[in-house]
């Protein structure tokens, strides 16, 4: 197979050995692979991959099962799939249990199917599960434009939330209020206290972090719920306690590529116990920016790292 090892000096794509699927698993024949801001993070160093997960990086592909473990199913053969990796997407094989996999849809073409799992379940699993949003509530999603981000906005007003987000770009105002924001708001300083002054929010998904958390604080209504998924925006702040307490406000963490397989295959069901059918009928889908060779993944990363995207950017194999 081929695969890219960011040890590798020049950056070019490397050869390696093919891979074996253990008990429980099966080799994926890589089409698509998303690109996450993790990747950029374990490029430089500062988000290693969890032990036992492969070095190579990639959090999510989509492609074709063309080898199952041992005892596994041959009807496993030849079905076309997308799947939740702690890595090993940056390659023409990967392996994943299969508990990791989902069905790609007809409609999906197989750059949409790459940049689905990672950004839609994190989204799903952070909304429902760790934000607990009902319908009705309010919801503010920071960095709406981030692929998490644009999948939240699509999943939330599904689930009959009014849907407030944010982005530093005016140019995306009518990208995000094209998947179904209600309201969208500039990033700047007083955004909390704007959004505060309109009544507030139910629930913030935050995938910025430090340096929007006191605007964070600010917009959530008493007992609000602040769900943390990224750290763009810094990793440490300043928390002024008082207001947590005054307004018994909950602020919780979620963090999907250490967890066990096991509760990945959970977050797999949950997510389709909720969204089968449209995720099925091609109804909810990433927007995928701009594709990549794998060859050009550099490039792929300098894209991401200046943040222009909305959406997904993939690399092709």
């Amino acid at each position: 197979m081929f695969l890219v090892d960011f040890q590798a000096s020049n950056g070019a794509v490397q050869e390696g050995p093919d891979l074996i699927p253990g008990p429980g698993q099966v080799r994926i024949a890589v089409q698509t692979a998303g690109l996450n801001r993790a990747d950029l993070l374990q490029r430089k160093g500062l988000y290693p991959p969890p032990p036992g997960a492969s070095p190579i990086p990639g959090l999510e592909v989509a492609g074709v099962i063309d080898l199952v473990g041992p005892e596994g199913s041959s009807d496993w053969l030849g079905r076309e799939v997308c799947a939740l990796l702690a890595g090993g997407g940056y390659a023409s094989q990967c392996l994943v249990d299969v508990g990791q996999i989902l069905p790609k849809p007809e409609a999906f073409s197989w750059a949409e199917a790459g940049a689905f799992p990672e950004a839609f379940l994190t989204a799903d699993e952070t909304l429902f599960q760790k934000g607990e949003l009902q319908s009705g509530e309010r919801v503010l999603i920071q960095a709406g434009s981030s692929g998490v981000g644009s999948a939240a906005i699509q999943l939330a007003k599904r689930a009959g939330a009014e849907v407030w987000c944010t982005t530093r770009s005016p140019e995306k105002i009518g990208y995000l209020e094209g998947l179904g924001a209600d309201r969208v708001f500039l990033g700047e300083a007083d955004h909390g206290q704007k959004i505060a002054e309109l009544g507030g929010v139910n629930l913030v998904l935050d995938l910025v972090g430090a340096s929007v958390l006191e605007a964070n604080l600010t917009a959530l209504r008493p007992r609000g719920r602040c769900v943390l998924v990224g750290l763009m925006g810094g990793r440490a702040a300043h928390v002024p306690l008082d207001w947590i307490l005054a307004k018994q406000l909950v602020l919780r963490g979620s963090i999907m590529r250490s967890q066990p397989s096991e509760e990945k295959a959970a977050i797999c069901q949950r997510f389709m116990q909720r969204w089968q059918e449209p995720f099925a009928q091609g109804e909810l889908k990433p927007h995928v920016h701009a594709t990549y060779p794998l060859a050009d993944w550099q490039n792929a990363h300098q894209a991401m790292a200046e943040g222009q995207h909305s959406g997904k950017i993939v690399l092709q194999l």
